[in-house]
C-alpha cells in the first residue's frame, strides 16, 4: 500500500485559513510527512481601494503573500514542524491543480461566500476534476482536533467512491475505527455482496470495518420537477447525520459521480455535501 510523502494546503487571505492549515498540520505529524502551503488568490481582489495598474496589484500581493507566510510560520511552530510555503501569482485554480499533481493529498478550506478569501467559487470542482489526487475539504466553521481517527465512508461501488477508498487507505489503517455506509434502493441482494466486498478488500489492508445499509426514502417525479436541488438530499442528510451518531471526525466519498451538468440540473450529493459538511471530508473523482 502506498502511503502520503507530501502533502499540500491551499491558503488565502480567509480567516479560515489558519484552520485548514492546523489540519493539515495535524495529517503531517500523523503520518510524518512533508507538508507545504500554497497561497494563491485572485489578484484583482488584493487592494480594491487602490488602481488597477499593474504595480500596485503586485505590491498588494506581495503584501498579502507576506501576511500569509507569517501565518503558515506561526501554525508550524505551534504545530511543531516544519511548513514549506510558496506563492503564485497565477490563475488560482490553474496553480492549484497543477501543484496538487505534484502531491499526494490536497486540503482546501470549504468555499463560502462570506468568507471566500479570494478564492474561485468553482475551485473545489476544478480540483477534484482536474487534479487527479484526493482532497480533503475542511469545514469554513468549527474546531477539528483529529481527523482520521473515527472515519465514515460512503460506498456505492462505483469508480469515484471506490477511488476515494483507495486514495484514503494511508489514513484507515491508522484510523481506531472505521465504517463503510450504503444508500441501497432495495432489499439487499446484490448491494450486501458489494458492501460485504469492500470489507473483504479493507480486511486485507488490515482494516477492520463495520459495514451497514440504509434504504433511503424516494422522491416522486413531482417532488424531482419541483425542487430538483433536492433531489439528493436525502441521501446527504443520512450521512451527515449517521456520521453525527457516530462521532466521526472524517467522511470518506466519491466526488462528481455523475456529469457537472447533471449535478447542477438534479442536485447531486457532492454538491450537497459539499454545501453543508460539519467535518472534514475527503473526496476522489
Amino acid at each position: 500500500m502506498a502511503e502520503y510523502k507530501k502533502v499540500l494546503a491551499l491558503v488565502n487571505d480567509s480567516e479560515r485559513s489558519r484552520d485548514t492549515l492546523g489540519v493539515a498540520a495535524l495529517v503531517a505529524r500523523e503520518h510524518g510527512i512533508a507538508l507545504t502551503a500554497l497561497y494563491c488568490v485572485e489578484q484583482s481582489r488584493h487592494a480594491p481601494y487602490l488602481d488597477r495598474s499593474m504595480t500596485n496589484t503586485l505590491v498588494a500581493f506581495e503584501r498579502r503573500s507576506a501576511n500569509a507566510q507569517e501565518m503558515v510560520a506561526d501554525v508550524a511552530e505551534a504545530a511543531g514542524i516544519p511548513i514549506k510555503f510558496i506563492s503564485d501569482d497565477g490563475e488560482p485554480a490553474t496553480i492549484a491543480v497543477r501543484a496538487a499533481r505534484l502531491h499526494d493529498l490536497v486540503l482546501v478550506t470549504q468555499w463560502s461566500a462570506e468568507d471566500s478569501g479570494s478564492t474561485p467559487a468553482d475551485l473545489s470542482y476544478r480540483l477534484l476534476m482536474g487534479a487527479g489526487r484526493p482532497v480533503l475539504f475542511v469545514p469554513h466553521s468549527g474546531d477539528f482536533q483529529a481527523c482520521g481517527n473515527r472515519v465514515l465512508i460512503s460506498w456505492n461501488a462505483n469508480r469515484e467512491s471506490a477511488r476515494a477508498v483507495s486514495d484514503a487507505l494511508p489514513i484507515l489503517v491508522r484510523a481506531s475505527f472505521v465504517e463503510a455506509i450504503q444508500f441501497s434502493s432495495n432489499g439487499g441482494g446484490a448491494d450486501d455482496d458489494r458492501l460485504g466486498g469492500l470489507s473483504d478488500h479493507l480486511a486485507a489492508h488490515g482494516i477492520s470495518a463495520k459495514t451497514t445499509r440504509q434504504v433511503p426514502p424516494h422522491p416522486s417525479i413531482s417532488e424531482r420537477i419541483l425542487s430538483p436541488t433536492n433531489v439528493d438530499a436525502s441521501f446527504a442528510e443520512m450521512l451527515l447525520s449517521h456520521a453525527a451518531d457516530l462521532s466521526a471526525d472524517l467522511v470518506v466519498m466519491g466526488g462528481y459521480g455523475h456529469s457537472r451538468g447533471f449535478e447542477l440540473i438534479l442536485g447531486g450529493m457532492t454538491r450537497t455535501f459539499l454545501s453543508s459538511m460539519p467535518i472534514p471530508v475527503l473526496m476522489s473523482h
